[in-house]
């Protein structure tokens, strides 16, 4: 009982207090308010003064802008006034100076509107002049009674202070000293903390990075929103200058001889060159020597055939570093100029050197070594094998199986730069479609011990490069070896008909399931692209089966059981055409 009876006290000190101190809030918010009015009317006043003694005539259009204005602000600092005395009644005075002032502004401004345009130009303004200092004067004594009533506010704080000390001194007697010095400390540090969080705020708009709060409380959640906020604003700012100055194109337009006639804002950012020094410039004058007359030629090109024209350019950086631009180039007619779109390809170009530097290492510093290390395992096979124990032969078949593996995947990537340099080197000799692909088979079988492989067929001769279609075949056999189970049959026929020579190739699983055919391809150079390959979930060395049998004449077309590729048939139509031709 004692406890709650301390309780009640407490909370009925804590609340009058806040009761005090929201209305002493409140009065000081109407006040603020009300000075806030009386300040926008003074400036209001200033600048009607300005415009009447100035060399304009009070009577102009400007003049009774203002004048219409300041009767607006007039009305609305009355109501700010009347809603501060009635939170605050010492503001009263001061609300019928102001009102008192209001009269006689209205009565001069109304008599400005009645008088002729000369008759009282002098005395109007001196007129306006004395109501402006009265306005000071009024501001003045507005000042001075929010100085007095925040003494008044906090002498009633004051007292305040001291009865909520008293009831919770008694409360505290009763029951719980303890608890009420505890929650007294604790209003201390929340104080404390909430003066903390404009600082914090300052540091964290100018970039500063701060350790949260410790606590956990709101006061700690409030500090962690507010730096995420902040966070976020400035990472926006960021992005923001980033759009402005680092991306786009330098925009610009030549004239016939060569120079420029207009450039946008970012040939700073990108060439080095404020835009406002190169109107008039030629632009071989910011060009490495040689890429002149690599312009020259394309602005011809693009006169005479009228359509863009694009040219790798290097420029002359003030900075010293190597810079290189793709310009497009598109000939006007009408204004015989050339407009002109300048795009950064310097990283491009680094990109592609290092790509070269990655590939000349893959070359000669790892395939070398790879090969090496197959052969000797190769040799080990073949020489020491009979001395061997199981482990040691598993080691044997793993390690000569990862060489080849990594010998495979090298030769991948040196196969797809040479695709994309359209350097793949195939040469077209009578092969053997049958031997083709035992080979192939024979070098699959041995990941894949445990299903059967079966070719059936006769030689069938084409025109065509016997590696390229052997490392093609090996691709998508492992491909779809790679769903295969113990006891699978996996057989690849071959046979000659009138639309060419086809290899089919099916994984039939053990159960076999009823079979779904769904055909997801066609012929290879329309499906198996740049955009089939990735949504069919096939492996990228399938761009390199597109590329070796789009040039062998021949296309791919793959089926599936439910969900995963089982079949497969790679039709030769150039082997017909060649056999109809003889």
């Amino acid at each position: 009982m004692p406890s709650i009876i301390s309780t009640l006290i407490i909370v009925g000190g804590a609340s009058l207090s806040l009761a005090r101190l929201e209305e002493e809030y409140l009065k000081h918010s109407a006040s603020v308010a009300a000075l806030v009015s009386l300040q926008q009317f003074e400036v209001a006043l200033l600048q009607g003064m300005n415009s009447s003694v100035g060399k304009e005539d009070i009577f102009s259009p400007q003049a009774q802008i203002i004048r219409a204005s300041t009767m607006e602000l007039v009305a609305k600092t009355r109501t700010t006034l009347d809603k501060a005395v009635a939170k605050n009644p010492s503001m009263k005075v001061i609300a019928d100076e102001f009102n008192e002032l209001g009269d006689r502004l209205m009565a001069l401004y109304q008599q400005i509107a009645k008088v002729d345009l000369h008759g009282r130009q002098k005395s109007t303004r001196f007129e306006v002049y004395l109501i402006a200092l009265s306005a000071r004067t009024l501001l003045n004594h507005s000042l001075a009674a929010e100085d007095s009533m925040q003494e008044l506010a906090r002498e009633a704080l004051t007292k305040e202070s001291q009865t909520v000390a008293l009831l919770t001194a008694c409360g505290l007697l009763l029951a719980a000293l303890a608890c009420g010095l505890s929650l007294l400390a604790f209003n201390r540090q929340l104080v404390n903390r909430l003066k903390q969080l404009p600082g914090r705020i300052a540091l964290l708009g100018r970039g500063d990075r701060l350790e949260p709060l410790p606590g956990g409380d709101e006061i700690a959640v409030l500090d962690t929103s507010v730096a995420a906020a902040i966070a976020a604003l400035n990472q926006l700012h960021g992005q923001q200058l980033a759009v402005l100055q680092y991306s786009g194109d330098v925009l610009c337009s030549l004239n016939a001889e060569g120079r420029l006639t207009a450039v946008n804002q970012l040939s700073e950012v990108f060439w080095g060159y404020p835009s406002r020094y190169l109107i008039g410039a030629r632009i071989a004058d910011i060009l490495e020597e040689g890429s002149e007359e690599l312009l020259q030629n394309c602005l011809a090109q693009a006169q005479s055939s009228g359509a863009p024209n694009m040219v790798e350019l290097r420029h002359r950086d003030p900075s010293g570093i190597d810079a290189c631009f793709l310009w497009i180039v598109k000939w006007d007619a009408s204004t015989q100029e050339y407009f002109c779109i300048s795009h950064d390809i310097t990283k491009t170009k680094r990109i592609e050197m290092f790509r070269e530097d990655i590939i000349a290492s893959l070359n000669h510093d790892m395939r070398t070594p790879l090969m090496s290390i197959s052969t000797a395992f190769q040799l080990l096979q073949a020489t020491k094998a009979a001395q061997m124990n199981d482990q040691q032969k598993a080691s044997l078949s793993r390690g000569m199986a990862q060489s080849t593996r990594l010998i495979e995947l090298v030769t991948d990537v040196l196969d797809w730069k040479k695709l994309e340099s359209g350097n793949l080197g195939l040469s077209a000799t009578q092969t053997d479609l049958l031997e083709v692909t035992v080979q192939a088979l024979d070098r699959v079988a041995s990941a894949h011990d445990e299903v059967e492989l079966e070719v059936i067929g006769a030689p069938q001769f084409l025109p065509g490069d016997a590696l390229q279609l052997q490392k093609v075949f090996e691709i998508v056999f492992r491909f779809l070896l790679q769903s295969s189970a113990p006891g699978d049959l996996f057989t690849a026929a071959i046979k000659s008909g009138d639309r060419g020579i086809t290899l089919s190739l099916r994984l039939q699983s053990a159960p076999l399931l009823e079979p779904v055919n769904e055909p997801i391809q066609q012929p290879v150079q329309n499906l198996v692209s740049q955009e089939s390959i990735p949504i069919l979930s096939l492996p990228m060395s399938f761009y390199l089966v597109e590329s070796v049998l789009r040039r062998h004449g021949a296309s791919l077309t793959m089926n599936r059981h439910g969900s995963t590729f089982t079949e497969a048939t790679i039709l030769f139509a150039a082997a017909a055409k060649a056999r109809q031709a003889s």
